[in-house]
């Protein structure tokens, strides 16, 4: 079994590339039903705060918009 910190991790990861592939005009419906779900649920499911994942992808994505400006 995976460990809480990659559940994060993962979970982080995953809503971090949908928030990426929705800036890109991509239909996430069902990335988001399939891949990020699943994923935010295990990582709560092994006791991570559900604010604090959403609060970490929105950072990492913030960084990511602002090291790519322009591009």
């Amino acid at each position: 079994m995976a460990s809480k910190n990659a559940l994060k991790a993962t979970a982080v990861d995953r809503l971090v590339q949908m928030s990426k592939m929705e800036r890109a005009g991509q239909n996430v419906s069902g990335y988001y039903r399939d891949t990020v779900q699943p994923a935010v649920q295990a990582a709560v499911a092994a006791g991570n705060n559900l604010t604090e994942i959403h609060t970490a992808a929105d950072r990492t994505y913030g960084q990511w918009l602002i090291e790519n400006a322009g591009r």
